[in-house]
């Protein structure tokens, strides 16, 4: 460390790097963020300069400019910047991009005008002279730019595109899309105020995932999901945020028989009457949070699982209690979260050879203990956790801990949203010492992480 502060050692050190051959500098370059190559590296030396553009550094670039000022002050600054990326990309850099993540972050500020027009021209530019781009993720947070035939020049290469804009806005769909003939993967209004279809928008009839973000500041009864999912026949994957609507509402989804995977997550008011038609669905997972779902729509759940004999993951997190007797049809799961915030006195899991193949699981610690006779028969659970939110619950823990440890196969025990106290402490450290084999975490953030790992 001294010889690295001595005078001259930063020269010296330069002069090393300019030694190394041309694969071990690109691996270094590669490990520095894009910006900084540019306006540091490529100042070094010509031949620098050269490499900073070699085409593997430039196959997959993270383009990130953030802007804390309010203001036209802050649209001039983002300007200013984008003006030569813009230049860079179509001139230089755009023929190699494979994939390309453009975010412009501006919290405090929201362009419009003139300068709202200049940058949507300088961000289509950019993004359209990577007519190579299989991967195009799109957070435009300064501005509302329309989906619309801009990107057309991408038509054969697209694969996988994420569009956000400004957090205050909604994505708006203006036309059709159906031009994107080779997109599979399509997210839109992650980070953002919902979606807006216009007349004429229309979907990619290619696409296999699909995210949308359905927010609204004013849902009703006659809310729903945008129409335009009924075409996507070839549909495998849907997430759906701020669904907002009724039962019916989600009369689209009934033409999607080949889901195998559905998402439905924050403020879910109702869940699809179409449900029961779904059945090759493989992956089931509904979190309903901020009280949207009222108990009648909560049960209606049970009634439709017995059509869905391929589930292997079922996720269910709600305010009210979903009967579980309709889990005895799902002999195939291996992965299950079964959390409401009521638990009825008895509540249980239902004995029978469905738990059989259970591997992953997490309840409440209520409903953990009540089902431990069930739970026995559960010969391949590697992954058990409770969620305790009473200190009654606490009270539970012990018991718990016990039966952990009598699970020959089983690996990991997680108690979230909990600090042991000395009871279920001492249970916890005498089983380790007994069973070095099965971890006992404690706490929700990386417990969670560990259960679910590899089950996404």
């Amino acid at each position: 460390m001294e010889s690295m502060q001595r005078p001259g050692s930063t020269k010296a050190s330069l002069g090393a790097l300019k030694m190394l051959s041309d694969d071990l500098l690109l691996a270094v370059f590669e490990r520095v963020p894009l910006l900084d190559r540019h306006r540091t590296l490529a100042l070094v030396c010509r031949h620098w300069a050269e490499l900073v553009h070699a085409p593997q550094l430039l196959t997959s670039l993270d383009v990130r400019m953030e802007e804390w000022q309010t203001g036209a002050a802050a649209g001039r600054h983002i300007l200013r910047r984008l003006r030569p990326l813009c230049d860079w990309m179509v001139h230089r850099a755009g023929y190699h991009v494979q994939r390309l993540q453009l975010q412009l972050s501006a919290p405090h500020y929201r362009m419009e005008g003139s300068m709202a027009v200049e940058c949507a021209a300088l961000c289509v530019a950019a993004v359209t002279a990577c007519s190579s781009v299989a991967d195009l993720q799109l957070d435009l947070g300064c501005m509302a730019l329309p989906l619309s035939s801009w990107l057309r020049p991408l038509a054969g290469s697209l694969r996988h595109l994420s569009y956000s804009c400004h957090v205050r806005s909604a994505v708006e769909v203006t036309g059709s899309l159906t031009y994107l003939t080779a997109l599979q993967a399509l997210e839109l209004a992650e980070r953002c105020d919902g979606i807006t279809f216009h007349p004429g928008a229309q979907l990619p009839a290619s696409l296999t995932c699909l995210f949308l973000n359905l927010y609204t500041h004013e849902p009703d009864d006659q809310h729903s999901v945008p129409h335009q999912l009924a075409s996507l026949t070839r549909l495998r994957q849907l997430t759906l945020q701020f669904p907002q609507c009724g039962r019916n509402g989600y009369a689209p989804l009934r033409h999607l028989t080949t889901l195998t995977r559905l998402m439905l997550e924050v403020e879910v008011h109702a869940l699809p009457s179409c449900l029961s038609r779904l059945k090759l669905l493989r992956d089931l997972r509904i979190y309903s949070w901020n009280e949207g779902m009222p108990a009648h729509e909560a049960a209606a759940l049970a009634p439709s699982l017995p059509s869905l004999q391929q589930l292997t993951r079922l996720d269910v997190y709600m305010d009210h209690e979903v009967p579980t007797t309709a889990l005895t049809a799902l002999t195939n799961l291996h992965t299950m979260r079964w959390e409401s915030h009521t638990v009825s006195a008895g509540a249980a899991l239902p004995p029978g050879a469905w738990v059989r193949g259970l591997r992953t699981l997490l309840l409440t610690a209520q409903l953990v203990a009540a089902s431990l006779p069930a739970l026995s028969a559960a010969e391949q659970l590697e992954r058990l956790g409770t969620v305790d939110r009473t200190s009654a619950d606490q009270l539970l823990l012990p018991g718990i801990i016990a039966f952990a440890a009598e699970r020959p196969r089983l690996r990991l025990l997680v108690l979230l949203h909990t600090e042991l106290r000395a009871h279920a402490s001492d249970a916890a450290q005498q089983v380790q010492r007994r069973r070095a084999d099965l971890q006992i975490v404690v706490g929700s953030e990386t417990g969670m992480d560990l259960l679910f790992d590899g089950d996404a």
